[in-house]
């Protein structure tokens, strides 16, 4: 009978604690992918930003990806339509790199839903024609902080 029991008991508790674990690897996933997404979306609005010039026949091909000093870490912005780097932030971590939820939109905007991630894009000129683009996440789960990293390289191929 005792025998019985503390099998049925190991049985059990097995099956909790694999529930209990498998409920933190799906934590972890998701708190993973909304960190990709998020950093995949600061190359797209670097990308963007660019792009941007060209379509407006700029003869500046990197206007706005450049902030006309040393300084090159930035957070996106989307003001109306368009993206533009906000150049002030120097540190993920600091308050101005927070990521934010408002209206189905992520931004930086403090005025909304506090999230736990924080962004911050680094935009290196590597020549005349090339950019090399860091996009950063970070965000703390349980003590801990995590971290996702996204490269491009950009080119004034036109």
């Amino acid at each position: 009978m005792i025998t019985a029991l503390s099998v049925i008991l190991t049985g059990v508790l097995s099956i909790i604690s694999l529930a209990m674990s498998q409920s933190q690897a799906y934590q972890d996933a998701t708190y993973r992918l909304v960190a990709s997404s998020l950093a995949w979306e600061g190359i797209e609005a670097v990308r963007s930003i660019r792009d941007s010039n060209w379509l407006s026949s700029s003869s500046n091909w990197d206007a706005g990806l450049v902030s006309g000093g040393e300084d090159v870490t930035a957070t996106p912005i989307l003001g109306g339509d368009s993206w533009s780097l906000d150049w002030v932030p120097n540190d993920i971590g600091k308050p101005e790199t927070q990521i934010f939820y408002n209206n189905g939109l992520y931004t930086h905007e403090s005025s909304s839903v506090s999230l736990p991630y924080y962004r911050l894009i680094k935009v290196n000129s590597e020549g005349v024609d090339k950019k090399d683009v860091v996009s950063e996440v970070r965000w703390q789960e349980r003590g801990r902080w995590h971290s996702v990293e996204v490269e491009e390289w950009l080119y004034n191929w036109r």
